[in-house]
């Protein structure tokens, strides 16, 4: 298609914005996109618009789409990440058209405003690195005050671990696991602090040390306390033995380049160890004062350098599955990788019973309560619409609703996520004609305001034929493993972790790979024929071939089980250690029996106020 159309100015100045991108001149490149190239292309669309040549447009669109995401790579190379994230957005928005075989994309005539014009004086504004606030400091009274605090609250000479990571409030995969990790660690003799950073907008409260109730009553915005305790009755024990921190840097998400922060909590705390559960290449700082583990997620084959630069200040690498540590090992031969996997809580995630029969009378029931149909061939996607960088692959997924739906006039799809956040789902399906009235979208402001709970996505596996998940890539993915426990088979992609999580359902082999330039690796394409493919296979199985794959399943999940993963925990950690004694607590960390500490690392066990 492309050698149908004459080469563009445009096309001459985005060739030496390349150029300069190759030279590390991001502003100068950026400058040239935004002032020639967008013009340009924009001009040129408009032109093919009122010729009505729709080849054209689609043609140009598909070109403008590399260009806003080219402009996004650029913000995101200059940490500017709010805007690098409109670009993206701009990006996916765009009807890309396939040009050659490895453009395996296609997103249904969205029809995107332009972008607004930037003259040349307001461009100079524009490139100006915004602003952001400094690192928040605190003097010793403060410090004194937020200690006590913390004393008076545990009542206890227990060593604490700080777990970094988000919040135990959102219905997510990382903030379940979180509580999971809270009530194992103390279960396992120690206090616990947590610094969320999904709580990244309460700069004034930076450091202060929230119980549980004062946390969620200054979220109240984004949750209701009544309704959260009604439905969480059995963390309330877990959750109100914890401390908890906002983000520590005011303006996250963003690199944090500076060991400063996690420092000054570190002198508040003083905790005997600290675990990240988290993305760790937005920490490049080079140090932790404290015994660290990184029990890290990875997406990306080989292991990608933004995670490999940011591996050698801690001190224990375990991965979320032997994806990753196979990964991990790969990229990092030197280093010594665990890998231990995420929660399945079976005793909340399981069917409603052992009979395939009982399990259909069930389903109508939950349709008829969620006003889907009944007699529904019901393929559910529930993933957060939240990654400019399209890791979800709501538009593979759609469209394989879509062909598939085609084939079987009973096929109806259920979407429990936004509707428009970083991929429009809603245009996407409301742009096909031929499915409408067909699917079902969760409620927007009840989804937003975190009032779907634990129990109704139990309710969702257990009324829904399959759960359609076949991702570009998983550091875990979790509800695969939820769905298959509640009995509700699964479709996902063999890449990264869903391989090993795949039992009951269909694992399908992916389309092509995509190169990523920031990660300098590359993650997967599913395959949407394959997808239908499967659908198709499913749809096939009798109650008995049902029956016979929940039957193995229950051995399966076993590995996932909280006792399972608590035993795995205390052989990872460092051996607890509460002597008061300088000399005992250095005689404890040398004698260590299950991790062993380098005699280089043990001022990371001495209290914070120690003077050597």
């Amino acid at each position: 298609m492309e050698s149908q159309y004459k080469i563009e100015s445009y096309d001459l100045e985005y060739e030496k914005a390349f150029q300069l991108l190759k030279q590390n001149q991001l502003f100068e490149a950026k400058e040239l996109i935004i002032l020639s190239v967008i013009p340009g292309m924009l001009s040129h669309s408009q032109q093919a618009k009122a010729s009505s040549n729709s080849e054209l447009i689609q043609f140009i669109n598909s070109k403008l789409s590399d260009v806003y995401n080219t402009i996004g790579y650029i913000e995101k190379k200059s940490e500017n990440l709010d805007v690098a994230e409109q670009y993206f957005k701009q990006s996916l928005s765009l009807h890309r058209t396939p040009i050659n075989e490895f453009n395996l994309r296609h997103v249904h005539n969205p029809n995107p405003p332009d972008p607004p014009t930037i003259s040349k004086k307001q461009s100079q504004q524009y490139f100006k690195t915004p602003s952001r606030p400094s690192i928040i400091e605190i003097n010793d009274t403060v410090k004194k005050v937020y200690q006590k605090k913390i004393k008076t609250f545990f009542k206890n000479s227990k060593p604490t671990i700080l777990i970094s990571g988000h919040l135990p409030i959102d219905n997510t995969g990382y903030s379940g696991q979180t509580y999971y990790m809270m009530r194992c660690f103390q279960e396992l003799g120690y206090n616990v602090c947590v610094l969320g950073w999904n709580a990244n907008n309460f700069i004034k409260e930076t450091y202060y040390p929230f119980t549980f109730d004062e946390m969620i009553d200054i979220m109240r915005q984004r949750i209701q306390l009544t309704s959260f305790k009604e439905h969480n009755l059995d963390k309330l024990d877990t959750l109100q033995q914890s401390l908890f921190f906002t983000a520590i840097i005011p303006d996250f998400p963003r690199y944090i380049t500076s060991p400063k922060p996690f420092q000054t909590l570190v002198n508040i705390i003083d905790p005997y160890c600290i675990v990240c559960l988290q993305d760790i290449y937005v920490l490049p700082f080079t140090y932790f004062t404290r015994y660290t583990i990184s029990w890290l997620p990875i997406h990306y084959i080989p292991l990608d350098h933004l995670t490999k630069r940011s591996v050698p200040k801690f001190d224990k690498l375990v991965a979320l599955s032997k994806f990753g540590q196979e990964k991990i090992q790969e990229g990092l031969p030197s280093h010594t990788v665990d890998y231990l996997y995420h929660v399945l809580d079976t005793t909340k995630y399981k069917p409603i019973s052992t009979s395939i029969t009982k399990q259909q009378e069930h389903r109508v029931q939950l349709r008829m309560k969620w006003k889907i149909p009944t007699d529904a061939f019901l393929i559910t996607i529930l993933s957060n619409n939240t990654e400019p960088s399209m890791r979800k692959a709501f538009d593979v997924n759609l469209n394989a609703f879509i062909d598939y739906a085609a084939q079987n006039p009973q096929a109806f799809l259920y979407i429990h996520t936004l509707e428009n956040c970083a991929y429009n789902i809603r245009n996407h399906l409301e742009s096909c004609p031929d499915i409408q009235g067909r699917f079902l979208i969760c409620d927007q402001q009840k989804y937003s305001h975190r009032l779907y709970h634990d129990s109704d996505i139990v309710e969702i596996y257990q009324m829904s034929t399959i759960i359609l998940s076949a991702t570009c890539s998983e550091g875990f993915g979790l509800p695969i493993l939820e769905a298959q426990a509640c009995g509700c088979p699964v479709i996902t992609n063999n890449f990264s972790t869903p391989q090993e999580l795949t039992h009951y359902g269909i694992c399908t082999e992916f389309e092509t790979m995509k190169y990523h330039g920031d990660w300098d690796a590359y993650w997967s394409i599913p395959s949407q024929s394959n997808i239908v493919k499967a659908l198709c296979e499913i749809e096939t199985w009798t109650p008995e071939i049902h029956e016979e794959k929940q039957h193995t399943l229950v051995d399966f999940v076993k590995k996932f089980s909280y006792s399972t993963i608590r035993d795995q925990w205390k052989d990872i950690l460092p051996k607890p250690i509460t002597t008061v004694s300088i000399q005992q607590r250095l005689f404890d960390i040398l004698s260590l029996s299950k991790q062993p500490v380098k005699p280089t690392l043990l001022y990371k066990f001495l209290p914070v106020d120690t003077v050597i």
